[in-house]
């Protein structure tokens, strides 16, 4: 047996991602179907590093016509994960992703089966561990884009979660397959075939599934309730315009109050003073002149105090009680927590969390 502090972090990176899809699939709360990808590419990951770990602990020596190549099935999972998960475009076909996965195994099979020379054997497990890098990163830089265009297109229609975390995880990602790369093409050549080259490529894996996990539990939660939310919303909510709006004879303002209020245009993360103008077929400059002469407050700000009012007024509502101020300031229009806590301080001179714990006392 070959147990050290490496395999043993190993060793729980491996534990952690089991619990994790235990987690998923018991779980009703979670019931997504872009999560059964996601469940896919932690197992992916996490049953990787038992390949390698068991192997390398002395447990069991997994043949070569038996070992699963999960470095070609982790980043398309992946990369169908956050599609679905950002809604952005349907994918037909998902089974072209993995058309690489298949060949891998059939290239395994075929170098076992039948005699091939070492150095022939040698050579093509280089030009496959190479193509297999070179797919993954193709794959990776296609979701960059994805999200990009995801980011440029956010409406109020689609509840629009943040990227944030989905860009770590891709640099993660690439800094693995730097490693990956480094192991494979540098050291093996330079160092004794040894597994403790691949240490640090296994405990980054590690790394990876615990971080996919933790941050896709808390965003997953966010997003369940801002789907609660919505759904009590539109049964025990009356809309309600009653925020601000001067009275005034200007029709072309009052036109723009009421088509912010009644179609809650304020509700959008991404709605800006160009985006309400080029709506209107006006000028920012025009409309932001209009505010100034029948608004004590800019544009921004109005929308920012109608943001807010919606807060509280979700905040008061014992329909929300249960639910997070993180989640509640999303569904308010707020495009981040910390704009949310900033904005509402300065309204409220107090936080939403002090906001709500006064309600509640």
């Amino acid at each position: 047996m070959n147990y050290n502090l490496f395999n043993t972090i190993i060793f729980s990176g491996i534990v952690y991602g089991f619990i994790f899809c235990a987690t998923i699939a018991l779980n009703k709360k979670y019931n997504f179907s872009s999560l059964i990808y996601l469940f896919l590419t932690i197992l992916s990951l996490s049953l990787s590093n038992l390949q390698y770990w068991l192997m390398d602990v002395g447990i069991y020596e997994i043949p070569d016509v038996l070992y699963i190549q999960f470095e070609l099935l982790i980043i398309p999972f992946f990369y169908l994960f956050m599609i679905r998960y950002l809604l952005i475009k349907k994918i037909r076909f998902e089974f072209l992703y993995f058309i690489p996965f298949f060949l891998g195994m059939l290239y395994q099979i075929w170098s076992v089966s039948f005699d091939i020379t070492k150095k022939l054997i040698i050579t093509l497990n280089r030009v496959v561990e190479i193509s297999t890098i070179i797919y993954n990163i193709i794959l990776i830089i296609v979701l960059f884009k994805e999200i990009l265009r995801y980011e440029k297109n956010k409406d109020s229609k689609n509840i629009n979660v943040p990227t944030k975390w989905i860009f770590q995880s891709l640099i993660i990602g690439i800094i693995l397959i730097i490693i990956w790369m480094t192991s494979t093409l540098v050291l093996k050549t330079q160092v004794a075939s040894s597994n403790n080259i691949y240490y640090p490529l296994w405990i980054g894996i590690s790394i990876l599934v615990l971080f996919l996990g933790t941050r896709a539990m808390i965003e997953l939660d966010i997003i369940s309730e801002r789907k609660r939310i919505r759904k009590t919303k539109n049964e025990n909510l009356q809309n309600s315009t009653d925020f601000y709006t001067q009275k005034t004879s200007y029709n072309t303002y009052q036109d723009i109050i009421n088509e912010i209020l009644n179609s809650k245009l304020y509700l959008r993360p991404t709605i800006s003073l160009s985006s309400v103008a080029e709506e209107f077929g006006m000028s920012s400059n025009y409309i932001s002149q209009l505010f100034g002469k029948h608004s004590e407050i800019g544009f921004n700000e109005y929308i920012n105090v109608l943001r807010v009012e919606e807060a509280k007024k979700m905040l008061r509502n014992k329909a929300f009680r249960n639910y997070t101020t993180v989640a509640i300031g999303l569904e308010s229009g707020f495009n981040s927590k910390s704009t949310f806590f900033s904005v509402f301080k300065k309204h409220t001179g107090i936080t939403p969390s002090k906001f709500k714990n006064t309600l509640e006392s």
